[in-house]
């Protein structure tokens, strides 16, 4: 398992996997991207400023790892929870999530059922 630095606090909003082939390359892929909220933050500094309010929107890789969507499937989104994020294995300029970690009190989420094509 490859460790991560801890970003706590954030709120998931959706984890999707995409397989396929790339209709330009005819290339293989198979990717996690993930959308989080994290609580906006007052930002100053000389000749700019920036006041927050709510959440800012955030979007990031996750690692193809079965661990990983463990996490996804025992998640219950929009809930608070913590996510470690590492340099990526094949690209060092980007990041990926590597793990989530949630603790819960007596909430069940429902999963929706899969939309068919």
């Amino acid at each position: 398992m490859i460790e991560g630095q801890k970003i706590p606090g954030v709120r998931i909003c959706s984890a999707v996997r995409l397989t396929g082939t790339s209709a330009k390359t005819n290339k293989g892929y198979d990717m996690v991207k993930v959308l989080y909220l994290l609580p906006a933050r007052d930002y100053e500094k000389e000749g700019f400023s920036k006041k927050g309010w709510g959440f800012e929107y955030r979007e990031i890789s996750g690692i193809v790892d079965d661990a990983l969507f463990d996490d996804f499937e025992r998640l219950v989104f929009l809930e608070p929870c913590d996510i470690y994020v590492a340099n990526h294995p094949e690209d060092l300029s980007k990041n990926v999530i590597v793990r989530v970690e949630q603790k819960l009190t007596e909430f069940v989420q429902k999963k929706p059922e899969p939309i068919k094509a």
